[in-house]
């Protein structure tokens, strides 16, 4: 009966890669690339899940079927590097990833990704449905940058400016600036205090205030 199961699933998932994959062809003919070896690809996605099947940037479990919307543990495919900032398709420059990943990642590099999500998961975890859903029901526009590489600074900033009018505020960390550094905060849900998504450090909204206006 597992085995049933599991040539079910694999069965599944190849129809979804397919479909993936019609997308992948749309944008490398778009911009001009060569496309990826299909095969290769889905032996990425199989033996992803084969091995537990998880995303590769905040590894979470992914879903062959997530039933429920707006389907963001659904498996995707992200390029590492974006294509938009000159990234190829060769197999190794893609990520078997969740939807919710792909969504907010953008263009940003994988590497500032993945200190992104580290980050937010650390100090403030729900954050990322937060920022999943206000981009995934176009309230945000789908993309932080395609002009720059972002930065983790800047990343965090961009995010910030965009959820200002939503309990976010693009305002200085105390802490971070004693020690030269940047740091974004957002307000902590159910709670008077704010968080720094840098450092992590809690204060009040004064505190905060007058590190901002001592910065400008």
């Amino acid at each position: 009966m597992a085995s049933v199961t599991l040539s079910r699933e694999l069965s599944e998932l190849r129809r979804r890669f397919e479909k993936r994959w019609e997308s992948i062809e749309e944008k490398s003919q778009l911009v001009g690339l060569e496309l990826p070896k299909k095969e290769l690809l889905w032996q990425k996605v199989a033996d992803s899940y084969l091995n537990g099947f998880r995303c590769e940037y905040c590894g979470e479990r992914l879903l062959v079927r997530d039933p429920v919307p707006p389907y963001k543990r659904s498996f995707s495919l992200d390029h590492k590097t974006s294509i938009w900032l000159g990234g190829n398709n060769a197999v190794e420059n893609f990520a078997v990833v969740c939807t919710r990943c792909n969504i907010i990642k953008g263009t940003m590099k994988a590497e500032t990704f993945t200190e992104l999500v580290a980050m937010l998961k650390k100090h403030n975890p729900a954050l990322l449905d937060r920022i999943f859903e206000e981009m995934y029901g176009g309230r945000l526009a789908d993309k932080l940058s395609r002009e720059e590489e972002l930065t983790l600074e800047s990343a965090l900033w961009a995010i910030s400016a965009k959820f200002q009018d939503r309990a976010w505020m693009p305002i200085t960390c105390p802490v971070c600036q004693r020690a030269g550094k940047v740091g974004v905060v957002s307000q902590k849900f159910g709670s008077p205090r704010l968080v720094c998504l840098m450092c992590g450090s809690e204060f009040l909204m004064e505190d905060a205030e007058n590190a901002t206006s001592a910065s400008g």
